[in-house]
């Protein structure tokens, strides 16, 4: 029997930030969603204040606290990357180049630097919908607030991921797992159910979803020998989306160098994480 520790708020510690209340509160209720699709059946999720006897531990991101964590509970876990190369990895700007659309920024930004439209801004370590801004840039440019976001995301998070919104239809992850001895699998695409950026279901594709799945599917290779590169092993997602009334993709838009919400759900020929 394995033990599963649900970390979800693993990239604020990755951060080096403090999660606020509201997170925990939101993430204990999002690990209850998250649970039954993740932890097999057999296996229990860590229960807070027990001790066990030398069971092995499966993490949703193997953090340095989170290992520290399992351990004292009297756990085992398994090898994992350092906290420097998942700090690398889950970072925004790691895959700048492999995101379709996107670019990290680094310096404050100029009030004219933006051309008229919608735009997304993203913080380094955000996720779930957290840590974003929708900037709407008009005549006048952009707006003291969305400066003062901005320089903040400069200031204290060191810059932000800068990308053209658009009106999502449909919205999808594709889980990998890369072996340590350097093998990558990939599974097949999950169906996110998504509401004002965050996370609220996920279910398997059906043929009704009509996906580009083989496309899909070369994305998260190229991604997992990325992630090989930088020194990487373990679970990780590929999100995509479509847009524009169904009619293009953007099939690499976030890469999460973790376990994912609905993950487990993409393996039909058995995991390769048990």
């Amino acid at each position: 029997m394995r033990i599963w520790y649900l970390n979800l708020l693993a990239e604020f510690e990755l951060a080096g930030r403090a999660a606020p209340l509201r997170g925990v509160v939101a993430a204990r209720k999002a690990a209850g969603k998250v649970a039954p699709m993740l932890v097999p059946a057999g296996d229990e999720r860590m229960a807070p204040d027990r001790r066990y006897e030398g069971q092995p531990a499966r993490l949703w991101c193997p953090t340095t606290v989170a290992l520290r964590q399992v351990r004292e509970a009297g756990l085992v876990a398994a090898p994992a990357p350092d906290e420097t190369t998942l700090r690398r990895v889950n970072h925004r700007a790691c895959f700048e180049s492999l995101l379709e659309g996107a670019r990290f920024v680094h310096a404050p930004p100029h009030p004219s630097a933006l051309a008229d439209g919608s735009w997304i801004a993203k913080r380094p370590m955000s996720f779930v919908g957290r840590g974003q801004r929708r900037l709407r840039v008009g005549a006048g440019g952009l707006s003291d607030a969305d400066l003062a976001w901005l320089d903040a995301s400069v200031r204290d998070h060191g810059g932000y991921q800068l990308e053209p919104f658009v009106d999502i239809d449909l919205e999808v992850g594709t889980p990998g797992f890369v072996h340590a001895e350097g093998r990558v699998e990939v599974g097949g695409p999950v169906v996110q159910r998504v509401e004002g950026g965050k996370w609220v279901e996920s279910r398997a594709a059906t043929r009704n979803d009509a996906l580009p799945v083989d496309e899909l599917k070369r994305e998260v290779e190229v991604v997992g020998r990325a992630l090989l590169d930088h020194g990487y092993w373990g679970p990780f997602g590929v999100d995509a989306f479509r847009y524009g009334g169904a009619k293009a993709w953007n099939l690499r838009s976030e890469v999460n160098a973790r376990y994912t919400m609905g993950w487990a759900l993409g393996w039909k020929g058995g995991r390769p994480d048990l």
